[in-house]
């Protein structure tokens, strides 16, 4: 049986959220990198969600190891030079993002305690599978490579790399994990159902 749990004082670094919904889990999430991996460390102390900070925008910025909120309302990097916005979708799943990959939407969970970036081979579409293995039995392309990717609206978001495997009957078509976080500042909106993105280097202040 699995304990609901009600945390009423919760406060990371200087920001105090309201009190969180949960549940109680043992060994949430295995430990599939090993032990005595940091990310199998983290797990063990158990994992918060986005709508735990509330109206609050949260950055992630891997690079600097940094976890940033901001007030309610506030508008950090909108049409900022570098700084893409994409729709946010937030479900059962989690938070979600429509990448159209050669042609075709998919839709992808951010998550950040994937350590890699993960998409289902059955739904991409057939002109995405284009590696060939040349005599020397190397193929002449990175099979991760999704090509150069772009949102909803057309704009484009450059190449994606990700591995390719069966998600069965997952109602999303894959996963956002520590590579795509690496690669980018990502700043979560939930309330106004945004998702900046930015390369590491760009400023923050940048116009």
């Amino acid at each position: 049986e699995v304990r609901n749990l009600v945390a009423k004082e919760v406060v990371i670094a200087v920001t105090r959220l309201d009190p969180v919904e949960g549940r109680v889990h043992v060994q949430w999430g295995g430990a599939p990198e090993g032990p005595d991996a940091e990310l199998t460390k983290a797990r063990q102390a158990g994992a918060i969600g986005l709508a735990a900070f509330g109206n609050r925008p949260v950055m992630f910025d891997y690079r600097l190891g940094n976890l940033a909120t901001y007030a309610p309302g506030e508008d950090p990097w909108a049409g900022s030079q570098g700084w893409q916005t994409l729709r946010l979708g937030y479900g059962k799943e989690g938070p979600n993002v429509v990448f159209v990959v050669n042609g075709k939407p998919l839709k992808f969970v951010l998550d950040t305690g994937t350590p890699v970036n993960l998409v289902n081979a059955e739904n991409l579409a057939v002109a995405s599978i284009a590696c060939r293995k040349p005599a020397s039995g190397k193929p002449d392309c990175d099979p991760r490579s999704l090509g150069n990717v772009r949102d909803s609206d057309g704009h484009s978001l450059g190449e994606l790399k990700a591995e390719r495997v069966k998600l069965g009957g997952a109602p999303f078509d894959g996963l956002l994990g520590a590579p795509f976080f690496h690669e980018h500042r990502v700043l979560f909106d939930l309330p106004g159902h945004r998702l900046l993105i930015s390369p590491p280097d760009v400023k923050r202040g940048a116009m």
